[in-house]
């Protein structure tokens, strides 16, 4: 926005930063040419200019100084008057031509967040400022303004890139508008649809503005909306039809219009009158129809909630029930007196029976509620009002989109939050190119200075081409060297007649058949809430509106109709001052978030130091916070009080905190305790499971001592050896005579005869051709049997025939035997050293049974053979110090026993 505080022509003036913390101007580059500034709503503006290479100074040509000073990431100050924008140099492009220039491309100064850098950020329930301080934390950007109503949001939000993508989902994540302050170097969070104002800035052509291009953006137009959170989850639970989706034709059957007779009065440009007529009739249906829907799902939820409670009471009776069998069937084993206990029994059991046919009636009651709820839908179902063709031609104008986001796990607010989206998506959006003349450089349009501005509402006619719109600024290009301006306007709405909007209005309709507002869960509400505290904030608020409103055209500051205080810095920042009551406003009065008034300060925000009163109260639906005098009392949405501080008794201060059922947690004199131990063990009829606990001397009451225990198998763990090496040393000596078997003669025959020829050869040294001479040295002499001297000579290569005839051997072997003697003697055996492998194994046998239960030594209860117990034990334990538990067993088993207590421990 642009602030004029004298008659001079505004122009933009470029200073050269450098980079450090005071931002130390080196440079008025006022030579800066071909300069234009693209300003865009939400985003990163953009500023381009060239600055010469060469100067002309005296008639000379000298080097512009400014030119090697320039450099990339060094800071650009705008200044428009008042307004002052920081801006980053992204890139120098040098230029030779005509003209030897650099040409400087810059994006304002948030573009310094796109290299920081975030690694899986990962929250639950945050609300806007929190995951903004996280996401500024590496960076010296700070959070500035954030509309109270994203700090009552809460989202999951998941995210890795860079911080200023990081910034621009949130703004996403919280429907949010930003606001950059680059003095500050602040990120403020504006709510988009309080955000900007009519200052009455008009243009029609030939005033002001040079040529308009208009056109339809098709590309989020839908009329049918469905609608996933988290895990799919739908909408289906709130919906009359049970789909996930909402839907409305109202664009497709304008004008369409019937009078109060049923005749038509003005047709529909694209549907047939018998769809007209039928949609309206539809339409009608489910408006009578959405507060049956809704008090049906509210007296579901109120059915439901009963049932719940009743089964709990039913527990508790069945758990009492118990208590007394047990108790029965120890005086049946003691032998003493069962008559009272028998008529307890007998009227517990009473009560349990009464107890299940309550539970009965009220799934009776369920089952015909919802039964109630399916007849319904079915009434309501578009299939049972629409005939097959008018069926099959509304298919056409059933343009559907979606909308996804995982941070829903509600499904009334998944609706109400939809809808809000749909009511801009419903209609096609006007988007419209305006190129204006730079009247900044016009003096007769002095008035017109200050009243355009990124957000603000401008209204733009041009009678030949039918175009009459009122819109919204998204961007603003100045070409300052051509001196135009070229303005963008989308989400805006067209000039309808009176008669228009209402016949618009008329037909709008997004279907309650397909929504209805069931806010169980305030955590998102965007607004406000709708406790009395809640609605005399509102109420106040809007009679400050309608007063303040009724004097905008005020002409002075100071008058009969009030006084008019703005920032000089940011004309959106203004005080009003009338009819006895003071407004703040930071959006140019869109909205008013705080009032002075004589009945007292209405806020959405306080901030300070100090705050000093008689009482306090805050309240909304799910609580109230109540300071009054020296105790502070909240209470929950029931309104049962749940915590106090101060004297919440007489004489009596401190903490004191009560549970749901009333009974106090939390006091002076102690605090709710609770402690559970767990053990299992192996058991039989001789050895126990034992569970020792103590309870401390200050214990002041046993709300609560339970024992649970579930019957096992007796369990057993095997593994094998694992060591090695060693010697050993066998039995004693022995030794001694032995004599083999009794003695046997055997008579042996050779095989049969046969007749066996051949020959050989001897053995030994062969001369010349062949010999031997049987070892006898050469020359030898011998005598023969008749005494003639034979002298030794080498008998020569030869060989022997032998031939033995037909014949066989008998063999005899007389009896007998064979004595055999083993000496005295011993083995040394040894084993080198090894390991075994481990062999782990888990062996069952029999369940535990038979259980009895001693405490403190006293058998408690009658033989139990159920497992998965519960026993109620409180009354055996009501002294304080040292206690014991055995369980036992008649035969081998395990058992595994827990044990709860719940007590009120004095201070």
């Amino acid at each position: 926005m642009i602030d004029i505080i004298d008659s001079d022509i505004i122009k933009p003036k470029y200073f050269l930063c450098r980079p450090d913390l005071k931002r130390t101007t080196i440079a008025n580059l006022s030579e800066a040419t071909s300069d234009s500034q693209k300003l865009s709503r939400g985003n990163v503006n953009e500023l381009t200019f060239s600055v010469p290479l060469f100067l002309s100074k005296k008639n000379k040509r000298v080097k512009n100084k400014h030119v090697d000073l320039i450099k990339e990431k060094y800071h650009i100050r705008v200044e428009k008057g008042k307004h002052i924008e920081y801006y980053l140099i992204n890139k120098i492009i040098k230029t030779m031509d005509d003209m030897d220039t650099i040409k400087v491309e810059c994006f304002s100064l948030p573009f310094e967040l796109s290299t920081k850098l975030i690694k899986n950020y990962s929250v639950v329930s945050y609300n806007a400022t929190q995951i903004l301080v996280d996401m500024l934390q590496s960076t010296i950007w700070n959070v500035g303004y954030v509309d109270a109503q994203f700090d009552l949001k809460y989202r999951t939000f998941d995210f890795t890139g860079s911080v200023l993508s990081a910034v621009q989902q949130i703004a996403s994540t919280f429907t949010a508008l930003i606001v950059w302050d680059t003095v500050k170097r602040q990120v403020n969070l504006y709510d988009p649809d309080t955000y900007g104002s009519n200052k009455g800035f008009k243009t029609k052509y030939g005033k002001l503005m040079q040529g308009i291009t208009q056109e339809l953006n098709l590309d989020e137009f839908c009329t049918r909306l469905k609608l996933f959170g988290k895990d799919d989850m739908s909408i289906q639970e709130v919906n009359p039809l049970g789909g996930n989706f909402i839907q409305d034709f109202s664009y497709f059957m304008y004008p369409f219009a019937i009078d109060d007779k049923g005749n038509i009065t003005s047709h529909s440009f694209y549907m047939s009158d018998e769809l007209c007529i039928a949609l309206n009739k539809y339409n009608k249906l489910v408006e009578s129809k959405t507060s049956d829907y809704s008090n049906l799902l509210k007296q579901k939820s109120t059915q439901e909630e009963n049932l719940t409670k009743k089964q709990t009471e039913l527990s508790t009776l069945n758990t009492e029930l118990n208590i007394l069998s047990d108790q029965l069937d120890t005086a049946n084993g003691t032998g003493k007196p069962t008559a009272a206990l028998i008529i307890q029994k007998n009227n517990k059991l009473a009560q349990i029976n009464s107890k299940n046919s309550e539970i009965d009636t009220i799934k009776n009651q369920i089952a015909s509620t919802v039964s109630a709820i399916n007849a319904l839908g079915k009434l309501l179902r578009m299939e049972s009002n629409l005939t097959v063709n008018q069926l099959i031609e509304l298919n056409q104008f059933i343009i559907e989109q979606e909308m996804s986001d995982s941070n829903y796990t509600d499904a009334a607010t998944l609706l109400e939050d939809g809808k809000k989206k749909f009511e801009k998506m419903r209609e096609p959006k006007i988007v419209a190119t305006i190129s204006l003349v730079n009247f900044y450089e016009i003096l007769t349009e002095k008035h017109n200075w200050d009243r355009l501005d990124i957000g603000d509402v401008i209204t733009a006619e041009h009678e030949d081409l039918g175009i009459h719109i009122k819109a919204n600024v998204t961007d603003i290009d100045f070409n300052y060297a051509d001196a135009t301006i070229s303005v963008t306007i989308s989400n805006v709405n067209e000039l309808l007649s009176d008669e228009e909007r209402f016949m618009k209005d008329h037909l709008k309709n997004i279907s309650m058949s397909n929504s209805v507002n069931m806010n169980q869960y305030k955590w998102d509400d965007a607004k406000a809430t709708a406790d009395d505290v809640t609605k005399i904030l509102n109420n106040t608020w809007d009679a400050v509106k309608r007063d303040i409103t009724a004097g905008v055209n005020e002409d002075v500051s100071i008058s009969r109709r009030g006084i008019i205080i703005r920032d000089p810095a940011d004309a959106n920042k203004l005080l009003i001052m009338q009819h006895g009551q003071i407004a703040l406003s930071n959006d140019n009065g869109n909205s008013w978030k705080m009032a002075i008034t004589p009945n007292g300060i209405y806020a959405d925000r306080l901030v300070g130091k100090i705050l000093l009163g008689n009482k306090l109260i805050i309240t909304d639906d799910n609580g109230t916070f109540n300071i009054e005098g020296n105790l502070l009392t909240i209470k929950d949405k029931l309104g049962s009080i749940r915590i106090q501080l101060g004297e919440y008794l007489p004489n009596r201060y401190g903490l004191k905190i009560l549970g749901a059922s009333g009974n106090v947690v939390l006091d002076e004199t102690g605090i709710l305790q609770t402690d559970t131990i767990q053990l299992v063990d192996n058991v039989d009829s001789e050895h126990p499971l034992k569970i020792k606990f103590y309870i401390a001397p200050k214990t002041m009451r046993y709300d609560e001592i339970m024992l649970n225990f579930s019957l096992e198998r007796f369990r057993a763990y095997s593994k094998g050896a694992s060591y090695g090496g060693g010697g050993a040393t066998t039995s004693s000596s022995g030794g001694g005579n032995v004599t083999t078997a009794q003695s046997t003669r055997i008579d042996l025959t050779t095989t049969g005869s046969t007749y066996i020829s051949g020959s050989t050869q001897t053995e030994g040294s062969y001369y010349g051709s062949g010999g031997h001479n049987h070892g006898w040295p050469e020359g030898t002499v011998f005598k023969d049997i008749n005494g003639v001297p034979r002298t030794w000579v080498p008998s020569g290569n030869h060989q022997h025939s032998v031939y033995l005839g037909d014949h066989y051997h008998n063999i005899y072997m007389p009896s007998h035997d064979h004595s055999v003697y083993i000496p005295s003697h011993e083995h040394q055996v040894y084993i080198p050293s090894h390991t075994h492998a481990i062999d782990y194994g888990i062996y069952e046998s029999s369940y535990a049974s038979g259980v009895q239960i001693k405490i403190d030594g006293i058998v408690r209860n009658s033989t139990s053979y159920y497992s998965d117990s519960n026993v109620n034990i409180t009354q055996w334990i009501q002294t304080t110090g040292w206690h014991t538990i055995e369980l036992t067993s008649n035969q081998l088993g395990r058992i595994n026993a827990a044990l709860y207590m719940r007590t009120f421990v004095g201070s």
